[in-house]
Formats: C-alpha cells, structure tokens, sequence
C-alpha cells in the first residue's frame, strides 16, 4: 500500500492525501533547554520522534502547556473534544489549564507527546522514503487513527492511545508498514 501526492509514491502508508504543507517550526521548542534540533527543518512533532528518553521523559515531568492541546488538534484538523476524547482527557479539565495557562499532568503530558512521536515517526518515515513535500503527517495520523485495520484485529489505532503500551502497540504497526511487514 503506498501514498501516492502529485504522481509520487511516498511509503508504504495505506492512506492518499491532499497535497497541503504541515506546519515546519525550528528548533526543539518543548526540549530541556531549548536544545536546538539537531536538523533545524524538522517540525515539532519529529523533533518529539527524534528526542532521548531522557529528553521526553523531563518534558512529560515538567508538563506540556495545556494550550498545545488544542494547537495540535488544529494541526492535525481534529476537533479539539475529538483529540480530548481519543487521549482520555476531561474536556473541562484541558480548557481550566489552557485558560489559566497551566500544565498538563505528567500522565496527560505522557499521552499528548505520545501523538507528537507518532506523527513525528510518520514525518521521519516519509522523509526517509522521499520527497516529503506536501506531505502532511499531522492530518494523515488524524486520519489513519480513526481508520479500523486488519493488523489491530479491526480496532482502530486511536483505540490503543491510551497508554505507553498501547502507543508502543501503534508505533510499532506504523514501522512494520514501512518495512513492508504490515499485516
């Protein structure tokens, strides 16, 4: 299976996307330090990809700013009730948060740069495979989550969001789609 944008095959990826560019930040803006990415043109999301265990496990102690919650849901053209829901967050907890420019909790911070990784996977996967232009990662993950697949028993991967496993389980079926071992 392969995504095909402007006549070119970019991965193994089972979905076809419109051609619209994904937001591109420099640096690594949510890493300890403000480190700079080590590949300045990469987005957020695959700088969340690329990032130590140790980097990722001091952002998720420190707390994801309530209000990247609803900028991600707009990256990814999610409504934001939607992305609360696949993360199993309280809606009226997320909004008091954002509103008072509050953190995330360490659980609900662990689960948001869970979908940071995954589309930065998909970014990095594309990347490897070719011309990523055009391509963009945060809606096609948006979509591919709510899309049941025959590898997760008919589940959709949106289902598994909800803990490290579970995005383990996720990260793991998007790699063996670029090897090739998709089932």
């Amino acid at each position: 299976m392969s995504v095909t944008i402007e006549g070119k095959t970019k991965s193994k990826l089972p979905l076809q996307l419109e051609a619209k560019p994904g937001r591109q930040l420099t640096g690594a803006r949510g890493l300890p330090g403000n480190k700079k990415s080590p590949h300045p043109r990469w987005s957020r999301f695959a700088t969340a990809f690329l990032a130590t265990p140790v980097e990722r496990f001091e952002i998720i102690q420190r707390g994801i700013p309530a209000g990247d919650v609803g900028e991600i849901a707009g990256l990814m053209n999610l409504p934001r009730e939607r992305l609360y829901s696949i993360l199993s967050f309280p809606s009226s907890t997320v909004k008091r948060k954002a509103a008072n420019k509050e953190v995330l909790t360490p659980e609900m911070s662990a689960r948001l740069l869970g979908v940071e990784k995954l589309i930065g996977q998909v970014e990095v996967m594309i990347e490897e495979s070719g011309d990523p232009t055009g391509f963009d990662a945060a809606k096609w993950v948006a979509r591919w989550i709510e899309t049941p697949t025959a590898a997760l028993g008919g589940k959709t991967p949106a289902t598994y969001l909800v803990n490290e496993e579970g995005f383990g389980i996720v990260s793991n079926l998007l790699a063996r789609m670029q090897s090739g071992g998709y089932a």
